[in-house]
């Protein structure tokens, strides 16, 4: 994976059990220090392989519940007491694009996935339910940007109504996640093939557009990468138009390496200075130079 971490270091990597039963316990601090474990999920058993139905929520929910708890680690007040302009800075250049994937991922859901569904069988209500309120978090969640200013604590106090909504926000969009994986994917495999459901996928990629797909590709990639491995990779790329692959091996890979950075940049006591890797640097840097780049 491009968008590794290794600037970052790592402890023991958990069991996904151990994962789940720090967060169902309620031991947050606990909860958000314990390295994220390879595959997040606890609506299907931890395998090697998953059946095409149990990807097809994972696809899109494994990037997002790693970047949810990544992000309440950073939050924390030792790295992020709001008194630091660049990191204010960098969390929010990271959550507007995060902000804008989550909500074409619950746009697509109640436009184009569930209305398929209901064609063959009932959704449940609560599966839409919990966006409404969902969607009202991350706007205050974007709303807090504006509002450091003034003095230092005032500046804290700011970071830590943020904490505290993101802590409300994750706490809301895990379960969220696992009642849509528990119950929609057995929906669909009653009511759907794989052709069947592949043809849905495809409407989504469409509807994201180049600009989504730039950042939605690459975050599923390196997500896939830690929780399905090389062939999971492989067999979400043979979904994907060839073109689509191509600009994100050659481009948007480089840029979600960006994106990553910035949230992880919050740990760091000082400014790394990451600017974006635009579209015609990448294609006139030698491939073998592309790495080294990306960290100045």
């Amino acid at each position: 994976s491009k968008l590794g971490d290794a600037e970052i270091p790592r402890g023991p990597i958990p069991t996904n059990q151990d994962w789940l039963k720090a967060f169902r316990n309620g031991e947050w601090e606990k909860f958000i220090n314990l390295e994220l474990p390879n595959y997040t999920s606890g609506a299907y058993a931890e395998q090697q392989t998953f059946p095409w139905q149990e990807e097809g929520y994972l696809i899109p929910h494994e990037p997002l519940r790693r970047d949810l708890v990544y992000a309440a680690r950073v939050l924390q007040a030792k790295y992020f007491d709001g008194t630091v302009q660049w990191k204010v800075r960098n969390f929010y250049r990271w959550y507007r694009d995060f902000c804008h994937i989550v909500h074409h991922h619950h746009d697509a859901e109640e436009k184009i996935l569930f209305p398929n569904i209901v064609k063959k069988a009932p959704v449940p209500e609560k599966c839409s339910a919990d966006h409404v309120e969902l969607l009202e978090i991350m706007d205050a969640i974007a709303s807090y940007e504006k509002k450091f200013v003034g003095s230092d604590d005032q500046k804290r106090k700011v970071a830590e109504d943020l904490r505290n909504s993101w802590r409300k926000f994750v706490e809301l969009m895990l379960p969220h996640l696992e009642e849509e994986e528990a119950m929609i994917t057995p929906i669909v495999l009653a009511n759907f093939t794989s052709d069947e459901y592949n043809a849905i996928v495809q409407k989504i990629v469409k509807d994201l557009g180049p600009s989504g797909n730039a950042v939605m590709l690459p975050w599923i990639v390196d997500a896939l990468a830690k929780w399905a491995g090389p062939g999971g990779i492989d067999r979400f790329y043979t979904k994907v138009p060839p073109p689509v692959v191509a600009m994100n091996k050659k481009v948007w890979i480089y840029q979600g390496a960006y994106r990553a950075k910035l949230l992880r940049s919050l740990q760091l006591d000082a400014d790394p200075k990451l600017k974006f890797p635009g579209f015609v640097k990448l294609i006139v840097t030698p491939a073998s130079k592309k790495n080294k780049t990306l960290l100045k």
